[in-house]
């Protein structure tokens, strides 16, 4: 089952990877905007899923399973489609480096340093709800031991 859900989470991500290119070669908008968005909207997904975490009863092993192997088919959506994005934005902004001046540089790199630090940011909070999940799945699995021991 593992491998099937692996399998399923390989070609999910390389269908955003086909998709995230189609979508650049129809719209016009340039990188680091590009990238803004999708962070952005990474960004609203974590933080629903970070409040679903802790502002509802979750439900038994069998869904926090399945809340794990979402979570870790999108962590690698996040590392795959940011890290294509990231690359993007970094060849933009090097293709137009020796137009610019001094200062207009010093404000690229400003803006690529803090779009990375935006991506490691998300990256790292979305290893925090899987570490999260597996936390929540080993004190049930612990809950329904004990119980299982005290009954017999």
């Amino acid at each position: 089952m593992q491998a099937i859900n692996r399998a399923m989470e390989q070609l999910k991500i390389k269908q955003n990877l086909e998709n995230a290119k189609n979508n650049s070669s129809k719209t016009q908008k340039s990188p680091p905007q590009k990238l803004r968005e999708w962070l952005q909207k990474v960004e609203k997904e974590l933080e629903r899923f970070r409040s679903g975490l802790t502002g509802k009863m979750i439900g038994g092993i069998a869904n926090l399973q399945k809340m794990a192997s979402d979570h870790q088919c999108f962590q690698q959506q996040i590392e795959s489609e940011g890290q294509l994005l990231l690359t993007e934005v970094k060849k933009h902004y090097n293709s137009r480096s020796f137009q610019e001046n001094a200062e207009r540089k010093n404000r690229s790199k400003r803006t690529v340093d803090l779009l990375e630090q935006r991506l490691l940011t998300s990256w790292l909070k979305s290893l925090e709800n899987l570490e999260r999940i597996s936390t929540l799945l080993k004190n049930l699995q612990l809950l329904i031991f004990q119980r299982l021991v005290m009954h017999n």
